[in-house]
């Protein structure tokens, strides 16, 4: 028979595992919005992670943020140049806070 604390120890364990899973399984389905400096930068960062570019949605103007919940953002190249950055800023911790 197997002590009740081991086996606390292994059910706490496969629902760690269970929950890692789900949180994999959220990123793997979620779009990938890409904020960098210019388009071919996210392209590039796209083939370098092995993400097929259809996966990702580039930022090219705030406006493409709008209406998003949560989003998963990558941040890429020389992205801290872009003049609307602090656009992008306020409307990302917007929505991070209302998700």
């Amino acid at each position: 028979m197997i002590p009740q604390m081991i086996l606390e120890i292994i059910i706490d364990a496969h629902l760690r595992m269970i929950t890692n899973m789900w949180n994999i399984w959220c990123i793997i389905m979620a779009k990938v919005y890409v904020v960098s400096g210019n388009f071919d930068e996210a392209r590039g960062w796209a083939r370098e992670a092995g993400i097929p570019f259809s996966e990702l949605i580039y930022v090219n103007t705030v406006t493409r943020l709008r209406g998003v919940t949560d989003p998963l953002i990558a941040y890429v190249g020389t992205w801290r140049n872009r003049k609307d950055l602090e656009e992008i800023r306020q409307i990302v911790t917007y929505l991070k806070v209302i998700k």
